[in-house]
């Protein structure tokens, strides 16, 4: 099993995609719009609201989703820190994470915690569908370090347009310069993050995306752009 410091559960390869998943169809139209999530879920309208993120959350998107309350009264889990695995494929596909995509990845942080339930606060023990070279927290880190999501934000920077955009390849080679600096190799799930960021921030409609956008996401904050598109394997898959 491969060192393993981050689960970013919406991380998927199409082969854990097709796994058990091939009879459930991703839904149809188009996704939640962040105005409509904003006005349900306000807390996660601005960093610094009524509901601080949880930094032991080491997941962007997860640690959003607990951030605005989704979490707070469950179905089947044992409490807003320990979800069940419906309750996170539901809140997930609520903020636009087709089922067929993030369940799969529920089920296997499930498994590897061996809890019933999804311990969020675990997501780095969680075997490997974890990862290193996080964007967020250092090396064997079990939470949100501001220094390193810093860091990551102003090499981020350094790398956008004259706009302020950035391409998938500016994300890629943020990612493999803190891998190498850790003495890692980037992982599939590692790659599979950057790729669920550029996606979920609109980069597969608009070729692009905003850096004050990934600085709201890092921040368990909805960005201004949101995907229209249903995240999917096969929405991953046409990023290169």
């Amino acid at each position: 099993m491969p060192s393993s410091r981050l689960l970013l559960p919406l991380l998927l390869t199409t082969s854990l995609f097709m796994a058990g998943c091939d009879l459930v169809l991703p839904p149809t139209g188009l996704a939640p719009t962040r105005e409509a999530l904003v006005d349900k879920y306000p807390n996660v309208e601005e960093v610094g609201g009524v509901r601080e993120e949880n930094v032991k959350i080491l997941c962007p998107f997860q640690r959003m989703l607990e951030r605005s309350g989704i979490y707070d009264l469950p179905i089947a889990g044992l409490g807003a820190l320990t979800p069940s695995v419906s309750d996170v494929k539901h809140a997930s596909e609520v903020f636009g994470c087709a089922t067929n995509a993030c369940g799969v990845v529920a089920h296997l942080i499930s498994v590897e915690q061996s809890g019933s339930g999804i311990d969020l606060e675990r997501l780095h023990d969680a075997g490997s569908t974890s990862h290193d070279c996080g964007l967020t927290f250092d090396l064997n880190g079990t939470e949100v370090s501001d220094a390193a999501r810093l860091t990551t934000l102003n090499r981020l920077f350094q790398l956008a347009d004259a706009e302020g955009k950035l391409i998938y390849a500016n994300l890629l080679t943020a990612k493999t310069e803190i891998c190498a600096a850790q003495g890692v190799t980037m992982s599939k799930a590692g790659e599979t993050e950057i790729k669920l960021i550029f996606s979920y921030l609109g980069g597969v409609e608009n070729g692009s995306i905003a850096h004050s956008d990934v600085e709201k996401l890092l921040n368990a904050t909805m960005p201004i752009i949101k995907t229209s598109q249903w995240i999917t394997a096969d929405l991953l898959d046409q990023i290169k």
